[in-house]
C-alpha cells in the first residue's frame, strides 16, 4: 500500500524472478557467505521487528498473554490434531488452512531436515535438540503471540476490524496491524522492514532448496548445477502459478506432503532404533 504496485500475475511472476535470481546468488556463495550471511540477517531483523511490535502495542497484554498461550497449546494440541470438521463451513477453513500448511511443511521436510544435517554436523544430539527444536519453537511461540495477541487486542479494545480486512485480502492483515499501532511517524519503516523479510525468508528457503538438491546429486561444488537446480524451482514455481495461481501451488503442496508423511513415520521410527541402539 504504500508503494501502491497493483499485485496480479505480472507483480507475482516479476516476484518470482527477482527472488530465484537473488536466491541462486545467495547458494552460489555458499553456506558460510551468502545463505549464513542472509539468514543471521534475517533473524537479526525480525527479532528487532518483534520487539518494535511489542513495544509499541499492549506490551503488558502480551506479556501475559505468552505464558497463557504456551499451557493452553500444550493442553489443546493433541485434541486439536485429530479434530475433524463436520459443518461445510468448518471443512472448507480446515482444507485451506490446517490441511494445507500440514502438505506444506511435509513438503518442505527433506530440504528443511537435509540442510539442517549438514549445517548441524559435529553438534552433539543436545545441542541439535536446543538449536533445532525449542529455541525455534520458542520463537515460533513470541512471534504469534505477538502479532496475533497485537491483532486480537486492537480488534476486541480498539475496534479494528482486522478479521474483516484479513477475509477480504490476508495480505492487508499486516498492514492494518501496523496502522493499528498509531504510530504514524514509524508506519512507512515498518512497512519497508515487513517486506524485506517477505522477500529475505523466501530467498533463504528457495537458495536452501537448491543447495540440498545439488547435495543429494552430489554436485553442491558445482555452481553451474546450483544455478540450474535455482532456476528450475523458479520455473516449477511460476508454471504452477499461471496453470491455477496460489490454488495450484496450495494442491501441489499438499501432493508432495501425503507421501512423505508416510516416509516420516518411517523416519521416526529408524531414528529412535538408532538411538536407543546407540
Amino acid at each position: 500500500p504504500w508503494l501502491h504496485l497493483p499485485l496480479g500475475l505480472t507483480s507475482q511472476l516479476a516476484i518470482i524472478v527477482v527472488v530465484s535470481f537473488l536466491a541462486i546468488f545467495s547458494a552460489v556463495s555458499g553456506v558460510a557467505k551468502g545463505i549464513r550471511r542472509l539468514s543471521e540477517i534475517n533473524i537479526l531483523v525480525s527479532i528487532l521487528l518483534l520487539l518494535a511490535i511489542l513495544i509499541m502495542g499492549p506490551t503488558l497484554y502480551l506479556l501475559k498473554l505468552m505464558p497463557a498461550s504456551l499451557w493452553d497449546y500444550l493442553s489443546n494440541v493433541i485434541p486439536m490434531g485429530f479434530w475433524t470438521a463436520e459443518k461445510a463451513r468448518n471443512q472448507a477453513w480446515q482444507g485451506a488452512w490446517t490441511v494445507f500448511y500440514w502438505g506444506w511443511w511435509l513438503a518442505w521436510m527433506p530440504f528443511v531436515a537435509l540442510f539442517v544435517a549438514r549445517i548441524s554436523k559435529g553438534r552433539t544430539v543436545r545441542e541439535f535438540i536446543l538449536g533445532v527444536l525449542l529455541v525455534p519453537s520458542a520463537m515460533v511461540l513470541a512471534w504469534m503471540t505477538i502479532f496475533g495477541g497485537t491483532a486480537l487486542y486492537q480488534e476486541v479494545q480498539q475496534g479494528t476490524d482486522i478479521n474483516q480486512i484479513v477475509n477480504t485480502d490476508y495480505s492487508l492483515g499486516m498492514v492494518a496491524l501496523i496502522q493499528g499501532l498509531h504510530v504514524p511517524a514509524l508506519e512507512t519503516p515498518l512497512y519497508i522492514v515487513v517486506s524485506f523479510l517477505l522477500f529475505s525468508w523466501l530467498i533463504t528457503s528457495l537458495d536452501s532448496a537448491t543447495l540440498v538438491i545439488c547435495h543429494i546429486l552430489h554436485v553442491d561444488h558445482l555452481n553451474s548445477m546450483k544455478i540450474f537446480w535455482g532456476f528450475i524451482l523458479g520455473t516449477v514455481t511460476a508454471t504452477l502459478l499461471l496453470m491455477g495461481g496460489i490454488g495450484a501451488l496450495q494442491a501441489a503442496s499438499i501432493i508432495v506432503g501425503l507421501p512423505m508423511a508416510f516416509l516420516a513415520l518411517l523416519m521416526i521410527v529408524a531414528c529412535y532404533r538408532f538411538i536407543h541402539q546407540g
